[in-house]
């Protein structure tokens, strides 16, 4: 039998809850409401307030504007307990251009240059944020 070092099985299984946290957890959800739970509820509380008073005949910009804030407030301290963070994920090609003769590297920006659209599609008036792929005709494929 050897001694030391990383064997198969041994040790807590991942994500497992020790006694101490569980009992704890299982305390605070029996005795009332969660930290979060009190986060999100003063976030819709401070949301609903600042939309009720928005749809006075004579808003108070101040009071809408507080509400705001204090719904804004909370939704940025529950936010890391509901939504995960999202992480940087690198999707640009990892080229070995080494690997490639003069030839092969010619035809490869060639090819690259004669699929860029370096000119800007127009825009579409009454909704500027969408663009449209260009139109094909029978005679190229599309």
């Amino acid at each position: 039998m050897t001694h030391g070092g990383k064997r198969q099985g041994a040790g807590r299984p991942k994500g497992s809850r020790n006694k101490a946290s569980s009992r704890r957890e299982q305390f605070v959800a029996l005795s009332g409401p969660t930290p979060i739970e009190v986060m999100v509820a003063v976030m819709r509380f401070n949301f609903d307030a600042a939309e009720y008073e928005r749809s006075q005949p004579t808003p108070n910009q101040k009071e809408i504007d507080a509400a705001y804030a204090r719904a804004l407030d909370a939704a940025h301290k529950a936010a890391p307990y509901v939504h995960p963070r999202l992480t940087v994920i690198d999707q640009s090609p990892k080229f070995n251009w080494h690997r490639l003769t003069a030839q092969e590297i010619e035809d490869v920006e060639r090819i690259l240059d004669k699929t860029i659209d370096h000119e800007q599609p127009p825009r579409d008036e009454e909704n500027p944020s969408i663009q449209y792929l260009p139109k094909h005709s029978a005679e190229d494929g599309g």
